[in-house]
C-alpha cells in the first residue's frame, strides 16, 4: 500500500509539472517516463502507463481529427513484405525471452532478425541501397566502437573496481543511500560518456562489490533505472535518443537542445528518487 502511494505522489507531482510547464518534447522522454512507471507493477500496466504519458505530455499538440487531402502521397504497401515483416518480428519477440532465459547474447537473436527483414526486402522487391545507404549514419558505427574501447580502457585500469568500492560505501550507510548513489550516478554518468558505455561500466562496478544478493540485485535495478531514465537529461545521454533525432532533423523536424534538457532537469530527477524509493520498498 505504501508503494502505491508513494507512486502515485510522484506520478501527480510529474503530471502538475507537465501540465504547469507543457514543453514540446520528443517521443524518447515519454517513452522513458512511461518505462520507469513499471516499477509500479500491478498498479498500472505497460501500455496503458506510456499511452497515458504520452497523451499528457502531448495533449496539446494532438489532433483528434485531420484532412486525409493535406497528407502527402504514399505508396500502397505489399501485404506480402507487410506478413512477412510481422511474423519475423513475432518470432524476434519470442527469439529475446528465449535467449535471455538460455543466457544466449542477444545480438545474435537481432542480428538474426535483421537478417530475415533484409532478405524480405530483397525478396519482395522492395530494398532501395542507394537510399539505404544514405540513411544509414556510418559515423555513428565509429561512435559506439569508441564507446566501447573507452570502456574496456577503463576495465584495464582498474577504475571500476575503484568505483565499485564507492558506492559499497553508500550501501554500508544505508540500503537506500546505496541505491539512489547507484540509480543517481548511472543518470549522471550516462549524460557524460552515454547510458550504453555507462550500463558496461556500472555493471562491472557492481561485480566487484561484495553485498548482500538481495541488495545486489536491488543495485542492479537502479543500475537499470538510471540508465534508463538518466539519459533524457540531455540528448546526448542515450544512443537510441541520438538515433531519433538524426532521423527528425533528416526529415526537417529539429528538437532544442535547450528545450530537451528543460524537461529532463523537470522529470529526470523526480522520477529516479521517485524509481530508487520504489525499488529500495521492495527489499
Amino acid at each position: 500500500m505504501l508503494r502505491i502511494l508513494i507512486a502515485a505522489v510522484i506520478f501527480i507531482l510529474t503530471l502538475t509539472v507537465i501540465i504547469i510547464r507543457p514543453y514540446r518534447v520528443p517521443e524518447s522522454i515519454a517513452a522513458a517516463v512511461g518505462a520507469a512507471l513499471m516499477l509500479l507493477g500491478g498498479f498500472v500496466g505497460l501500455h496503458e502507463a506510456w499511452i497515458g504519458v504520452f497523451v499528457l505530455l502531448f495533449h496539446r499538440d494532438l489532433d483528434l481529427s485531420y484532412n486525409q487531402d493535406e497528407l502527402p502521397p504514399a505508396k500502397d504497401a505489399d501485404p506480402r513484405l507487410l506478413r512477412y515483416s510481422g511474423i519475423v518480428l513475432l518470432l524476434l519477440g519470442v527469439g529475446y525471452v528465449v535467449a535471455s532465459s538460455l543466457e544466449i547474447p542477444l545480438a545474435f537473436v537481432a542480428l538474426t532478425g535483421a537478417l530475415l527483414l533484409l532478405f524480405g526486402s530483397i525478396v519482395f522487391h522492395h530494398l532501395e541501397f542507394k537510399r539505404l545507404r544514405e540513411e544509414i549514419s556510418w559515423s555513428l558505427f565509429i561512435f559506439v566502437t569508441g564507446m566501447f574501447l573507452v570502456v574496456r580502457g577503463v576495465e584495464n585500469a582498474g577504475l571500476t573496481a575503484v568505483f565499485g568500492n564507492f558506492l559499497l560505501q553508500f550501501s554500508a550507510t544505508s540500503q537506500l543511500s546505496g541505491i539512489l548513489a547507484v540509480a543517481g550516478g548511472t543518470a549522471l554518468g550516462s549524460n557524460l560518456i552515454n547510458n550504453l558505455p555507462m550500463a558496461l561500466v556500472i555493471v562491472s562496478s557492481l561485480s566487484h562489490t561484495q553485498t548482500a544478493p538481495l541488495l545486489h540485485q536491488m543495485l542492479v535495478f537502479a543500475a537499470i533505472l538510471g540508465a534508463d531514465l538518466g539519459p533524457n537529461l540531455t540528448i546526448v545521454g542515450s544512443l537510441a535518443a541520438m538515433l531519433w533525432l538524426l532521423l527528425l532533423r533528416r526529415k526537417g523536424l529539429d528538437v532544442s537542445t535547450l528545450e530537451y534538457f528543460k524537461l529532463g532537469m523537470i522529470l529526470v530527477p523526480i522520477m529516479i528518487v521517485g524509481g530508487s524509493i520504489l525499488i529500495w520498498l521492495r527489499l
